[in-house]
């Protein structure tokens, strides 16, 4: 009896620590980023970035505001735009460049974007999604917490997409230095580095992108913009 009961002490007392840290790594790094408050009354971005691959540069402006979301790509004077203007979706065709209006099917990657506006790790703890820590690990050098969050899956373009993300934070200063995910293409590895403060929020301004470990793109933040006045015509097919 008295075996049992020590056993069940530590196996409570594991578990009780275990969350404990999970919980204080989270919270350390919301703190970080730039607060519970400051997070929570973030409802609008901008940001414009440069986008290299092996093979292309482009440019792509991201706008979102609320349950609203639009991105467009830029390149040589061609534009291809995705948007969700908070009940529908509607994107470029690449072949006949006209809008079309988007099938449920094509909507989560994007409808994954606004639930994680302004960061998937704060807006998953706060949606009180399943988060797991991992075993601390070594990212280019770095020691790092890892963190798991599990989503529902989901369909983008028929594809099925795993709802399951991991999120490696630094141990040091709580910035997310890399997350791993499962997409159509296999396993998409973005690094995040060059962090600079915005209107009291850290945000990386350099990700490096690797699908199976091999390089993909490298993205540069040239200017963001938060909680700034959107107009919610810019969202609607209707206008454009």
């Amino acid at each position: 009896m008295f075996r049992i009961l020590t056993v069940l002490f530590i196996i409570s007392f594991s578990n009780f620590a275990f969350g404990q840290t999970l919980e204080e790594i989270v919270d350390t790094y919301v703190e970080k980023k730039g607060g519970k408050i400051t997070l929570t009354r973030l409802n609008s971005m901008k940001e414009i970035k440069k986008v290299v691959t092996t093979d292309v540069t482009y440019q792509t402006t991201t706008i979102q505001k609320g349950p609203a979301y639009k991105s467009t790509l830029n390149y040589e004077g061609i534009e291809i735009t995705a948007c969700y203007d908070g009940s529908q979706g509607w994107a470029t065709n690449p072949i006949t460049r006209k809008y079309e209006v988007l099938e449920k099917d094509d909507l989560g990657d994007m409808l994954n974007q606004i639930e994680d506006f302004p960061d998937p790790i704060f807006k998953s703890y706060r949606n009180q999604y399943e988060l797991t820590k991992g075993n601390d690990t070594l990212i280019n050098g770095r020691k790092c917490y890892e963190i798991s969050i599990l989503k529902p899956d989901y369909v983008f373009m028929k594809n099925n997409i795993v709802g399951k993300k991991d999120f490696y934070i630094d141990k040091e200063n709580y910035q997310l230095v890399k997350s791993v995910e499962y997409n159509a293409n296999g396993k998409l590895s973005i690094y995040y580095s060059d962090y600079k403060e915005i209107d009291g929020v850290q945000y990386p301004h350099t990700q490096k992108a690797e699908i199976n470990g091999i390089p993909s793109y490298t993205s540069t933040t040239e200017s963001i913009e938060l909680n700034k006045r959107i107009n919610s015509a810019l969202f609607s097919l209707d206008r454009q």
